[in-house]
């Protein structure tokens, strides 16, 4: 029955609260009950309380969990417990509430072992440490709280092999001979060392040696060969010997050692003495260092028996890019090289009668092409409307055909903006076309646009300034026939009944707003197009009514 005045039997009945008496409840009598009343404040102290005007306050739940950052190792292992609360509470009664873990939280590493609170950690085979944020919920509420588990990485081991041999004997012994007036040999030696990591080899590196025993009539060098290690001889032991001037020959086991190793490569040369014929053979410079776009060289070369000239001829070396002309001097024709790559000829030139050898060693740099990249234009003056523009972009390098002769190729390039509102639309050869968003604000704006081309990395500008929109006034009228006040909120915030205070206005109502400045309410400020919430409050709560989108010019909502 409606109206009925709430008695104790019914107040212990309905909450098992007070005594069974039949008299009637005061409001004062009700409160210390620790039930509460609708419309508390139409109560006086000794005033009956109609029973629909009488409830129990809802659950409070409580949900933590404790001992809940753990540490593992890069062996992994189980970790110590973590303690987790759950209760909920009610007129100074508490209750255990159940909870389960998010199985989706728990990565494939952790293992969850319920019957004793803890993680199994897996063996973590990265360098890289790993955290997991593992999830529990309770049961009725649906609170959430964590537990952290962190494992550090896995260290590694790191090696080196060191190799070192010579491709002459396929170990650690070669040989050789000089002519009697000098000349130069270079075995191919291997010499480089293996970074071994966690027992597999990461990479190879070429070491560099010494001579440790050579005599004063013998120059040594290292000379690379270009060349990178393990399947390619990594360096040319070069040794040139002065002439033997003595009738006598001579000999030296020349040892070379390898840096960083000490380990040892024996080098027998000789040099038979001077016999009665004195040969002379000398070719000036050895060595030509040229570009991709080649050239002719005509050495100075000295050939001679007892003074007088005698033939020689190329015995190795030859190249189909090289062409080695003897019928007089020696010409050495380079021709160009279409390729980006480097690349090099030792030609080797034997003295008739003499045996003796001279070394041409050519070294011709690959093909660098010459990039061009520009934007225009390079600086870009817009209104506040939303736009859509064009920029020019040359993108461009050299390249050699095969027949030797340049010509000129397209390059893709990267677009960025340091903005949101400057975006690229598409990108066809050369052009971009982009877009610029509307300013809603009142104050000038500058965007940087940078172009960064393929290959080359080179970078081109293009500075956007954009005008303040001109600031209008707005209108927005909100229009009820069932409620006499309301409130406006912004999405995700969500009003609670309690001490909070919220901004309210009465219906009807109409607000004036600046678009630059926008509408405030309650959780800040909207602006045009955002989401606005209408909520009402009625029977102590409030009540969500609907939504709109905010709209410049005059708009009206009726609820």
């Amino acid at each position: 029955m409606a109206n009925k005045v709430a008695s104790k039997r019914w107040i212990y009945s309905n909450f098992s609260v007070g005594s069974s008496s039949n008299e009637c409840a005061t409001k004062t009598k009700i409160l210390g009950f620790g039930l509460y009343i609708t419309n508390d404040s139409s109560y006086a102290s000794n005033q009956l309380v109609r029973e629909e005007d009488i409830y129990l306050p809802a659950w409070t739940y409580s949900f933590s969990v404790s001992n809940w950052d753990k540490n593992v190792g890069e062996s992994g292992g189980t970790t110590s417990s973590i303690s987790i609360s759950s209760s909920k509470s009610r007129l100074g009664t508490t209750e255990s509430v159940g909870w389960s873990i998010d199985s989706s939280t728990v990565p494939s590493w952790i293992t969850w072992n319920s019957s004793s609170m803890t993680f199994t950690v897996a063996s973590n085979s990265s360098t890289s440490s790993r955290t997991a944020n593992i999830y529990f919920e309770q049961d009725e509420s649906g609170k959430r709280d964590y537990a952290r588990v962190t494992q550090s990485g896995h260290t590694q081991v790191v090696s080196y092999n060191y190799i070192f041999w010579t491709s002459a004997s396929g170990g650690t012994t070669a040989s050789g001979s000089f002519g009697q007036s000098g000349s130069s040999i270079q075995p191919e030696i291997y010499s480089y060392r293996e970074t071994v990591v966690d027992g597999t080899v990461t990479s190879c590196d070429a070491v560099s040696f010494s001579y440790t025993d050579i005599p004063s009539w013998i120059t040594g060098n290292a000379v690379s060969t270009g060349y990178n290690p393990p399947n390619s001889p990594t360096y040319y032991a070069k040794m040139t010997a002065s002439e033997n001037t003595s009738v006598d020959a001579r000999a030296h086991d020349v040892v070379i050692t390898q840096s960083g190793s000490d380990k040892e490569i024996t080098i027998s040369v000789s040099q038979p003495g001077k016999a009665n014929d004195t040969y002379v053979f000398t070719i000036s410079p050895s060595t030509y260092d040229i570009t991709y776009s080649g050239g002719t060289f005509i050495p100075r070369t000295t050939s001679t028996k007892n003074g007088s000239n005698i033939g020689y001829s190329l015995t190795s070396g030859g190249t189909d890019w090289g062409v080695v002309d003897i019928s007089g001097k020696i010409s050495i024709e380079i021709l160009k090289n279409t390729s980006t790559s480097s690349r090099s000829a030792t030609l080797v030139f034997t003295q008739n009668e003499s045996g003796l050898e001279c070394y041409v060693y050519i070294n011709q740099s690959g093909y660098t092409p010459t990039y061009t990249f520009n934007v225009s234009p390079t600086n870009l003056s817009v209104t506040a409307a939303e736009t859509n523009e064009t920029l020019t972009v040359n993108s461009y390098k050299t390249v050699l055909k095969s027949d030797g002769s340049e010509t000129t190729e397209s390059l893709d390039y990267e677009f960025s903006s340091d903005t949101s509102w400057v975006n690229a639309a598409r990108t066809t050869t050369n052009t971009t076309y982009i877009t610029i968003a509307e300013n809603l604000t009142v104050a000038k704006r500058n965007a940087k646009i940078t172009l960064t081309q393929a290959e080359s990395g080179a970078q081109a500008f293009t500075n956007v300034t954009q005008a303040g929109k001109v600031q209008s006034s707005n209108k927005l009228t909100i229009k009820s026939i069932t409620y006499d006040d309301a409130y406006l909120f912004l999405p995700g915030v969500t009003p609670d009944v309690g001490p909070t205070m919220y901004l309210k206005f009465l219906i009807p109502n109409t607000f004036t707003w600046k678009t630059s400045s926008g509408l405030t309410m309650n959780g800040g400020t909207a602006y045009a197009g955002d989401t606005c919430n209408i909520y009402v409050f009625e029977n102590n709560r409030y009540i969500f009514v609907r939504s709109f989108a905010l709209q410049t010019g005059e708009q009206t909502i009726v609820i």
